[in-house]
This record gives C-alpha cells, sequence and structure tokens, in this order.
C-alpha cells in the first residue's frame, strides 16, 4: 500500500484530504499542530514541523510515496501581524519539503493560493507573472519559487475551495448556511471575485493529477467567476432558503481591512485541457457538499 504524509492536516482541506486518501488506498499519516483528526481511518501524528530534525526524522522513518502540503497561515490578517510565521510556513517549509522529495524521489504536492496578483484583471493564468499585495501572497508567491527551485517536479495546485469545515473552524460555506438559517442581516462582498471549488471536487482534480504524476503549476478551481454576494445567493437558491436579509457591501468601503485582491478569479483552461473534461460551476460545486 502507498503512503502519503499530509502536512496542515487539521486544516479545512488537510482533514478532508486525509479521509479522501485513504479511501482511495493510501495509508495515509496526517501531521497536525494542534488539532488531530478523529478518524480510525487515518494516523493522526503531533509534530511542530518548525522543529526541522523532528521533521526529517518523521519523513524518513515513513518513507511516504506521497507527500501533501496543506499547512499554512490561512488567515490574510494573522499573515500581516505575525510575518514571521508565514515566511517560515509559506517560504521554507514547503522549500524543505521540495529538498526531501527531490532527494528521494518522492511525489511532493504543494497547495498555494488565488491571492498572488493585485486583482487589477480577472481570470489569471499560470504564466502570468505574479504581482502579490500583502503578507500572505508575498510569502505563497515565494513559496512557490522556493517549492520548483528545489524540485521541479513537483506539483504547484493554486486554487479557492470551500466545504464542510472543522468542529474547531467553520469554513466560508459553514458561515453562510448559518448566516441564511438565522434570518438576521448580514453582508456579502459584491466587489470581491473568485473561482470558487468544493473541497470534493478539487480532490478528485488532485487525484488524478497523481494518477497521471503532473508537475507544475496548475489553476485547479470553479469555472466561474462570482462575487462572495453572488456565491451566497446561489447557496441560498439550492438550498431554497430566504435570502432577503442579506444585503451587499463593498470591501473597498470596508475600513479596517487588509489590503487584497478583489479579484481574485483563475483561468482554468489548462487544467481542462489536461483532464479532459470542463472545470465544475458554482452550482455543481454546491451541489457536491450538500
Amino acid at each position: 500500500m502507498k503512503k502519503a504524509v499530509i502536512f496542515g492536516a487539521s486544516g479545512l482541506l488537510g482533514s478532508h484530504s486525509s479521509v479522501y486518501l485513504t479511501k482511495n488506498g493510501f495509508d495515509v499519516f496526517s501531521i497536525y499542530n494542534k488539532n488531530p483528526i478523529h478518524s480510525d481511518l487515518v494516523k493522526s501524528i503531533h509534530l511542530d514541523i518548525q522543529n526541522e530534525n523532528s521533521l526529517w526524522k518523521l519523513l524518513n522513518d515513513v518513507k511516504p510515496d506521497l507527500i501533501l502540503n496543506c499547512s499554512g497561515l490561512t488567515s490574510v490578517e494573522e499573515c500581516e501581524s505575525n510575518q514571521k510565521d508565514a515566511i517560515y510556513l509559506h517560504e521554507k517549509f514547503p522549500g524543505i519539503i521540495a529538498k526531501f522529495s527531490s532527494e528521494t524521489k518522492i511525489k511532493n504536492i504543494h497547495i498555494s493560493t488565488d491571492h498572488l496578483w493585485d486583482g487589477k484583471k480577472s481570470f489569471y493564468k499560470e504564466s502570468d507573472p505574479t504581482n502579490p499585495i500583502n503578507v500572505y501572497g508575498m510569502t505563497k508567491a515565494n513559496g512557490e519559487y522556493r517549492v520548483l527551485n528545489e524540485n521541479p517536479a513537483s506539483l504547484i495546485v493554486r486554487t479557492n475551495f470551500f466545504g464542510k469545515g472543522t468542529n474547531w473552524r467553520k469554513s466560508f460555506s459553514d458561515w453562510a448556511i448559518e448566516k441564511l438559517k438565522d434570518q438576521s442581516i448580514f453582508y456579502g462582498f459584491e466587489d470581491v471575485y473568485f473561482t470558487p471549488i468544493s473541497i470534493p471536487l478539487l480532490l478528485d482534480g488532485i487525484y488524478r493529477f497523481i494518477d497521471i504524476d503532473a508537475s507544475g503549476i496548475f489553476h485547479v478551481a470553479g469555472s466561474e467567476r462570482i462575487s462572495k454576494y453572488d456565491f451566497i445567493i446561489e447557496m441560498a437558491k439550492f438550498l431554497k432558503f430566504n435570502h432577503s436579509h442579506l444585503h451587499k457591501s463593498s470591501y473597498r468601503q470596508t475600513h479596517g481591512l487588509v489590503n487584497r485582491p478583489l479579484d481574485m478569479s483563475l483561468d482554468t483552461n489548462k487544467v481542462s485541457l489536461i483532464l479532459n473534461k470542463n472545470m465544475p460551476s458554482v452550482i455543481e460545486s454546491i451541489a457536491s457538499i450538500i
């Protein structure tokens, strides 16, 4: 049986990935720092990944066939206030993993982001030069460079995903559904655009990449560009919830927020050609998690 090590296993994508890969024939070692995965299917291992001696020992002991790196600081605000950890988790650590994978000929998959540009255009391509405007985006862009510099055979997946959150952290879609059920007034940004994909469909794509041993940078995202406000509207319609209490708001006019790209939409033509299928619509992704 092939073995997979998943870093960031207590996060949204890492926790789902652990179960998904187990169900698809992998012996999974889920590495966490704070919250273990409570599943009989998964081997949860506590590790401070900033302890490099322990990190190297773990990898040499397990001898995985696959490394999936989902670790990182996903809060844009936290990255601004804690740049030291952002640099380690998004830049140095991915470089260490890529170096190990190169030396041992192990497949390395690195999860990246859609926050890599200034957001002044739509449908960014893999070939577009990065131009980040905050610490999160800058460190993630630098991390991609380190990964490919250490191991050009790595696979980098740029994405923006949603799905059921963990017991210790709600996801964006969890928050939206709760607000829709609550019936009290809440707001959605009408000027922030993305190309969301559900976690189940994202993992299906990643699994296909594993099967064909793909390498390089791919945008694995939804096919449709949509605002955060309209995304919540689509969820409400699908679930047949009243959404009259959802109001439009503007990120540009909201004070005290970290500067971030307002258009993060990704072009998915490259991945569609490789996988020989269109990437999912917003409704297809929503349907896959309900």
